[in-house]
């Protein structure tokens, strides 16, 4: 049961926002980056230029993980 829980935790329950990082990788990466602080400054500028759109997808997503969640019983 706890392993079943775990996993379905993993699954939906996972506070990373999946659709919000793919987006930023995309952007982060169109370039090759020459050290960490580049790095930094790059996602810095890019969570910055997110569009509202976006953010209010990874939301509503987010809210539909949780609500499966707890559908399932796993919090």
């Amino acid at each position: 049961m706890l392993l079943r829980a775990h996993k379905s935790l993993k699954i939906c329950c996972h506070p990373v926002d999946y659709i919000m990082w793919s987006v930023l990788r995309k952007r982060v990466y169109r370039a090759k980056i020459s050290n960490v602080d580049e790095l930094k400054r790059r996602i810095d500028s890019e969570l910055a230029a997110l569009s509202h759109a976006v953010i209010e997808r990874a939301v509503g997503e987010w809210r539909q993980r949780l609500r499966a969640c707890v559908r399932a019983d796993v919090m």
